[in-house]
């Protein structure tokens, strides 16, 4: 379910006749957050940049919710018990996270972790930069009286080095694909990074196939980054039938419905019959992808080991005990020959695998062959 604790509207009923002055941030005039979450963790911040941050109001519409009032505390504590026992949810991602006062949030989750313990809340963090990221993870770094009792996070700085990675028009030591390295090689800043939640788009950001420049082959490698690296993924809506739009050209086009259902739909893409070829091929391989990360611990919990991108070739491995599924992207326009060599310390002798997207067993010696924009996952064989 999601929820947000850091405003309401502005002709919600509470709103319409305010239980308490003390309920929402008042101001002498509409002042409006500044948004600049870098100030909560900032050893430096002012006062007046802090207090800007998280009492400012998202919008003129939207006032924002003071959880420092005690009434409303224990009502959005107890409201979100009520709506677990009654609908009878298994989690919640909260929305704005770090917009609300922390001290709260961070109470909230532990009340909820103590009524359910197995209960999963993810906090939405729109935040860029991936120590003030990472910040809000639960982890033994407690800062002052403060320690965040948050498992999971959305993980933005992982979307940004996707994203960038397509958008990149020129190649260099921190452009396209050396990005997502790069993000990934700061995942000791995290308490546990699997447990981050990695998106290719949600409903505030352009659609993923439209980043990808309505190509497919790209649009698979990032599918296939999604659903093999560590972390869990999130799939928006509409992505297995190519929904395009992008951030700047409004909301509603990113948010709009999905053909199918609806008696007056033209075309019903729920259904096979209802989707062009390429919408086929996209919901074929979410398919394929999904399910078999369904039944793959080694995916799901297992470790990783990447390599350095060479000639826009990115390589990582998820291993574990039992199983190793080798990953490797081709970012390039042009046809690429790899050199077994370099992974000879996760290889060891295998030369063969089940590439799990064709269900076909591939073969390698000294080199292995990429087309342009090409991803392979093989889970290697004895």
């Amino acid at each position: 379910m999601d929820m947000v604790f850091n405003h309401f509207g502005d002709q919600h009923w509470m709103m319409r006749d305010l239980p308490s002055y003390s309920f929402i941030h008042q101001w002498p005039e509409y002042t409006r957050s500044n948004f600049r979450s870098t100030t909560i963790p900032d050893p430096y911040h002012s006062q007046y940049d802090y207090q800007r941050m998280v009492d400012g109001w998202f919008d003129r519409h939207m006032p924002d919710l003071n959880q420092n009032d005690t009434l409303l505390a224990n009502y959005l504590i107890q409201n979100s018990i009520w709506w677990i026992e009654y609908a009878g949810i298994d989690g919640i991602r909260m929305d704005t996270y770090q917009y609300a006062d922390k001290e709260f949030m961070a109470r909230w989750v532990n009340r909820i972790r103590q009524e359910y313990p197995d209960f999963s809340i993810v906090g939405e963090l729109w935040v860029e930069q991936k120590a003030l990221h990472a910040y809000w993870m639960e982890s033994d770094l407690p800062d002052g009286n403060y320690k965040s009792p948050l498992q999971f996070l959305t993980d933005f700085p992982l979307y940004i080095a996707i994203r960038e990675s397509m958008l990149d028009k020129e190649k260099g030591w921190d452009k396209g694909i050396e990005r997502i390295y790069y993000c990934l090689s700061q995942d000791l800043l995290y308490s546990e990074p699997r447990n981050n939640m990695i998106f290719l788009d949600n409903h505030d950001l352009s659609r993923f196939y439209s980043v990808a420049d309505e190509n497919l082959q790209k649009f698979t490698l990032g599918l296939v980054m999604l659903y093999t690296l560590r972390g869990i993924p999130q799939l928006t809506y509409g992505t297995e039938q190519l929904m395009k739009g992008l951030e700047s050209d409004g909301h509603g086009l990113i948010r709009r419905d999905m053909m199918g259902g609806w008696p007056n739909d033209p075309v019903n893409t729920f259904e096979a019959e209802g989707r062009n070829k390429l919408q086929q091929k996209a919901w074929e391989t979410i398919s394929t992808l999904a399910n078999w990360r369904k039944s793959s611990p080694v995916i799901q919990s297992g470790e990783t080991r990447h390599f350095l991108p060479e000639n826009d070739v990115y390589s990582y491995f998820r291993y574990n005990q039992n199983d190793t599924v080798w990953v490797i992207l081709n970012y390039g326009d042009e046809e690429a020959l790899v050199r077994i060599d370099r992974f000879a310390e996760m290889l060891g002798q295998h030369y063969r695998g089940l590439e799990i997207i064709t269900n076909e067993e591939i073969t390698w010696g000294e080199t292995l062959t990429l087309p342009p924009y090409k991803a392979l996952i093989i889970k290697l064989l004895p």
